[in-house]
């Protein structure tokens, strides 16, 4: 009977386990076995369905350990994602903080406050081709100052 068990749990310990068990299962349920049911025969379908318990065992706690391990692996990619966000987001506001002060203001409230040119225009009583004109020297100035970020992003993403 061991040799059946590691036969088909690849594991004498584990194997030595699921015999002992049987015999346990046979000593529990003495009283209820008649003279008709042979012992042997009793012992191997014990043994068989511990077997069995212990492939459901073993499935079941792979398929936890591969679920907690891709929790994980997100888990842990999802605070690098956040703080690389955290420190872009840092080094996007000090960057529009180096702006010429008029191109600086035009930048915020076109893109933080969301106004048209017009309103901006309005606003700082400047031409709306002003407006235009310092928008596109904001980003100007920016694309600039990101564009080795922008070359190490694009590859990063295309890596993954």
């Amino acid at each position: 009977m061991l040799n059946i068990a590691v036969q088909k749990t690849g594991d004498k310990e584990v194997a030595e386990e699921l015999v002992q068990d049987a015999f346990f299962n046979l000593y529990r349920h003495k009283v209820e076995i008649t003279d008709e049911v042979p012992i042997g025969a009793y012992l191997y379908v014990s043994l068989k369905n511990n077997i069995l318990n212990y492939y459901r065992k073993e499935s079941t706690h792979k398929r936890y350990e591969a679920y907690i391990k891709q929790q994980t692996t997100e888990s842990d990619n999802t605070t690098e994602v956040a703080v690389n966000t955290r420190e872009l987001e840092l080094r996007i506001i000090e960057e529009i903080e180096k702006l010429p002060p008029q191109c600086k203001a035009v930048f915020r409230l076109s893109r933080f406050e969301y106004l048209t040119d017009k309103e901006i225009a309005e606003r700082l009583e400047i031409s709306i081709n002003t407006v235009e004109q310092h928008k596109r020297k904001a980003l100007r100035i920016l694309r600039g100052a990101f564009k080795d970020y922008l070359s190490v992003a694009i590859i990063v993403h295309l890596l993954k």
